[in-house]
């Protein structure tokens, strides 16, 4: 059994090979990833290691694990941070799937590496490893907003694994009694209208440029969002079966905020929900927040959704987002790992207050 590198040469192989394991996506669909996590990739280079993959006797690939390359402003430097993703052995060789992690794990080149949806019996292997996670403990719930009540408690039950006769009969005995608790809690829809303009943006100018420069000064553990890494990150959705948006807030010509939201669509259920993967806001406007929350509440309306939902993580965010009295549930995916090679950086990183971490730093939107 070998552990070795993953060349370009490789992608149809690793693609036939992740298209037969228990990961969402055809052939055709990995190899629109691949192309996007580095031949599209504007801040890949040659030198960046792709990822690494398991060959057994035959040569056949039965391992994978992706390193996406994502620019970082670590302290006051843009470094190269490595992205673990779509980690798979195949069933017969489990025992061996250690090498792939050892491989990413012992990377020792760039100044910060980062593993999202860490499963729980791998985290004290991350400490052993010198890896942290990220001190961001709102991180640990998500918070929603009940768009249709009925719609919700239905597809909660199907979810517990209820029939769906006694799913359909909670749903319409259920629904007055939540949409008054709904309407009395959650007070989004009497969000005062402001000056903001909201609109839908499909490419990033100047002005993203601009917001970045903005709130990057606040924060020493931050990825960057400039418009052309932005233009680059959420282009290759407009092919995925989930779906991007992103709406930008602006006011006398200039951006002081965006929210990039994925609509989900759940086959089995029949069920729509949104999910903000990114609200990127200049410190404490608050009215910011408000707007693109209320414009993502509306277009969820519009779309019939049953929830709008976010991952906690900027502190002063979640307290903006936490005046509307949305519910909250636990989040099952732990914050993430990091491990920065200096160490004096990484003791700065320990503080709360530095990072500006959302799931726009995983590769779930990658």
């Amino acid at each position: 059994m070998k552990c070795r590198v993953l060349r370009e040469e490789d992608f149809e192989d690793a693609a036939d090979f992740l298209a037969n394991e228990p990961f969402p996506g055809s052939r055709d669909g990995w190899l629109r990833r691949f192309n996007h996590w580095w031949i599209q990739n504007p801040v890949f280079n040659e030198s960046f290691i792709r990822g690494w993959v398991l060959e057994n006797e035959k040569k056949e690939i039965v391992g994978f694990i992706g390193n996406i390359p994502q620019s970082f402003k670590l302290g006051e430097n843009n470094v190269l941070a490595n992205i673990s993703t779509s980690w798979c052995v195949k069933k017969e060789y489990r025992h061996h799937s250690l090498k792939l992690f050892q491989a990413f794990l012992s990377q020792n080149k760039t100044s910060l590496c980062i593993s999202t949806t860490v499963a729980k019996q791998l985290h004290s292997m991350h400490f052993r490893w010198g890896y942290k996670q990220i001190p961001l403990h709102s991180f640990n719930h998500v918070l929603f907003w009940i768009l249709n009540p009925k719609d919700c408690l239905k597809y909660a039950f199907m979810y517990k694994g209820y029939s769906a006769i006694v799913s359909n009969l909670a749903g319409w005995l259920g629904f007055l009694p939540l949409g008054i608790v709904n309407q009395v809690r959650c007070k989004w829809k009497i969000i005062k209208n402001t000056e903001l303009q909201i609109e839908e943006v499909t490419k990033c100018g100047s002005a993203f440029d601009e917001l970045w420069k903005r709130i990057s000064k606040h924060h020493s553990a931050i990825s960057v969002r400039t418009a052309d890494i932005l233009n680059w990150h959420y282009n290759f959705m407009k092919k995925s079966t989930i779906k991007y948006h992103m709406l930008a807030c602006t006011e006398c010509g200039s951006i002081p905020g965006y929210a990039v939201y994925q609509v989900i669509e759940n086959p089995r259920f029949h069920s729509r929900r949104l999910r903000i993967v990114d609200l990127f806001v200049e410190y404490k406007r608050e009215d910011v927040v408000l707007a693109l929350l209320n414009s993502v509440i509306n277009a969820g309306c519009r779309l019939n959704a049953v929830a709008v939902e976010i991952t906690g993580g900027i502190e002063w965010i979640c307290q903006t987002l936490s005046s509307t009295r949305p519910f909250v549930r636990k989040n099952p995916t732990v914050p993430p790992f990091y491990c920065a090679s200096d160490a004096m950086v990484s003791k700065k990183l320990e503080d709360t207050n530095v990072w500006y971490a959302t799931e726009y730093d995983g590769d779930s939107s990658l």
